[in-house]
């Protein structure tokens, strides 16, 4: 069993040199749609409104890691991996953080008894969430870089801007 959990920890914490961020063999910021192509079976799912990039699901079952339910891609503008986006069940929340930790630097931590339960990890300008809401049944594994967050944050911003000045022009 031992065995089966580092086998699998190596395959997706897996990194290409030191500055790298990999994870189930896709590298943050530098893997091109054509190279992730070359790896898995892309299903495209539009364009992302803060990349401006294309997105893509994988199934689940090409995932080498136990108990994938939905795995998916952004990429950026030129085409590079900005996020993976990964549910599993909530039970593999306590599996993954220790494995996280050793990996990541640990940013930010909210583990209650009951409630949310989120751990923020950093490596080379890629933030890693690991997220379980109370009342879900499942946990998020969200790889993504500074970039992505910050075309978020941005894309937020003119949203709720948007959003406001509809209500404005309402009155």
């Amino acid at each position: 069993m031992l065995v089966k959990a580092v086998g699998v920890a190596a395959i997706v914490f897996a990194s290409t040199s030191f500055a790298d961020v990999t994870a189930f063999k896709l590298t943050l910021g530098k893997t091109t749609v054509e190279e992730a192509k070359q790896t898995y079976w892309l299903t495209p799912n539009g364009q992302n409104s803060a990349s401006k990039g294309p997105m893509f699901s994988v199934a689940p079952d090409a995932i080498d890691f136990p108990n994938i339910q939905g795995f998916n891609l952004v990429f950026s503008e030129n085409n590079t991996l900005s996020a993976i986006h990964v549910t599993l069940p909530r039970s593999e929340f306590g599996d993954l953080r220790p494995m996280l930790s050793q990996r990541y630097s640990v940013v930010a931590e909210h583990l209650p008894f009951v409630g949310n339960r989120r751990v923020t990890y950093e490596k080379d300008g890629v933030q890693i969430e690991l997220n379980s809401p109370h009342l879900s049944f499942d946990t998020t594994l969200v790889y993504a870089t500074d970039e992505f967050h910050e075309q978020v944050e941005v894309s937020m911003k003119e949203y709720e801007a948007a959003l406001q000045q509809q209500r404005a022009s309402a009155l």
